[in-house]
């Protein structure tokens, strides 16, 4: 391949030969090729990468005939794994190597696991304190002893990913649901279902599933009708004994979708999509969050369930399912108040009167009333103008009057005093350092 290439361009060629012979350790094939360069520059610079390569080369095998690389280890790890790593920094690449590993039966992993077992097989041996001990049962002894740690490890993992479990597929839920907000164009069939759901939700609190009508508080349930959706319901215009649960709660949920269909004539259907996507976004957003950090404390103190012999993960479970459905209901509710309570804002809403306070202290000059250094704050020539012109008009928005916004001419009565200048007030400081500090 390389004859048909000719001049520098063939010379570009054997570079890189040159360099993935170097790299597979083919030194006699790169010293071949180096000679067939003719560029005075490449064969120069190719020679010197030859030259660094020959020199590790001389050291590479200086270190193989000492022995290799000698792993020296003051401890074993709790995995295997890890020592495995250690000890394959000795033979890379098939290079010779060894490796040594010193503990104590004090160390950690030894005392938590293999303690016992090892001392009854140095009495065994007839060991002493203080002695070096090398011996095929002591090995096995701690590998069975990083087995156990490695099995406890994996358990732990395997527990708290089933506690994760419970939020993922919270969290799995929720995103569906904000997903679902971003793509749907209306969502006005999902707020009257909301409205339901919200009768129904409510009713169970205050009436109770299984209570007669005659057993109903109504005045909580109108006084919770009142506040959140500004409506309630006569229970003189219905027959309230005849009632059964799901009838009310069908009559109660038409009225408040009859509501909610006039509030969307005085909005216009356009604006009132709008609306509905904005407020459940914001709505399920902080809601979220205020969630996540429920969970954070329900796990914190979960574990305390296993002193009464309940199962941690299935109380965590059960918990992390009430508080969802609590979230869910919530979430309806909160954009459901907020978009009944909603009020359109129009242009002369928008525009705030200003007080003959605020009149007096946009138009007034300032002084300076502790010390009486100045008269007046000089203005610049914009500052000027836009105060002769007075605030840009808006429709509706009384003007000031001329007179009050002419341009006060200014005039110093003392010479200004300099930052880096003794104070006027005879302390003998500079003025930036007393009066001049504010």
């Amino acid at each position: 391949m390389i004859s048909q290439f000719k001049g520098p361009d063939k010379d570009k060629a054997l570079t890189v030969l040159v360099k993935t012979s170097l790299k597979q350790y083919k030194f006699d094939i790169a010293e071949k090729q180096i000679n067939s360069i003719s560029t005075g520059s490449i064969k120069k610079e190719i020679k010197q990468l030859y030259g660094k390569v020959q020199e590790w080369k001389n050291e590479h095998e200086e270190i193989k005939n000492l022995g290799g690389l000698h792993i020296l280890g003051t401890e074993r790890h709790e995995s295997r794994r890890i020592d495995n790593q250690l000890r394959g920094r000795a033979g890379r690449q098939g290079d010779i190597g060894s490796s040594r590993f010193f503990i104590s039966l004090e160390d950690d992993l030894m005392r938590l696991f293999g303690s016992e077992r090892i001392s009854n097989v140095m009495q065994r041996l007839g060991l002493q304190e203080g002695e070096n001990i090398e011996h095929p049962w002591i090995s096995k002894a701690i590998e069975n002893a990083q087995k156990k740690v490695e099995s406890r490890n994996f358990d732990i993992r395997k527990h708290l990913l089933e506690y994760d479990n419970v939020m993922n597929q919270q969290r799995e839920f929720t995103y569906d649901k904000r997903n679902n907000i971003l793509n749907e164009g209306d969502l006005k069939k999902e707020m009257t279902d909301s409205v339901k759901d919200v009768i129904e939700y409510k009713m169970e609190q205050i009436f109770g599933k299984k209570t007669h009508a005659d057993n109903w508080d109504m005045e909580s349930f109108n006084n919770f009708l009142s506040s959140s959706f500004g409506t309630k319901i006569n229970p003189r215009e219905i027959d309230l004994k005849s009632q059964t649960f799901n009838d009310f709660a069908k009559l109660s949920s038409g009225h408040l979708i009859e509501k909610y269909n006039t509030r969307e004539k005085k909005f216009t259907p356009q604006l009132m999509r709008q609306l509905e996507r904005a407020i459940m976004l914001e709505v399920l957003d902080n809601k979220w969050k205020a969630h996540l950090y429920s969970m954070d404390h329900l796990k914190e103190g979960i574990g305390w369930r296993a002193y009464g012999e309940r199962d941690p993960l299935v109380e965590y479970k059960f918990e992390g399912f009430r508080l969802f459905e609590n979230l869910v209901d919530q979430i309806k509710l909160e954009a459901l108040e907020i978009l009944f309570k909603v009020q359109p804002v129009g242009i002369a809403d928008q525009i705030r009167m200003i007080t003959p306070e605020e009149e007096s202290t946009f138009y007034g000059k300032t002084e300076h009333s502790e010390y009486g250094q100045f008269d007046t704050i000089k203005l610049g020539q914009e500052e000027e103008a836009a105060q002769s012109q007075g605030p840009p008009e808006f429709p509706g928005q009384p003007q000031p009057p001329s007179e009050q916004a002419a341009a006060v001419q200014v005039r110093r009565d003392q010479k200004k005093v300099g930052r880096n200048e003794p104070c006027y007030c005879g302390s003998g400081k500079k003025y930036k350092y007393c009066h001049g500090q504010n």
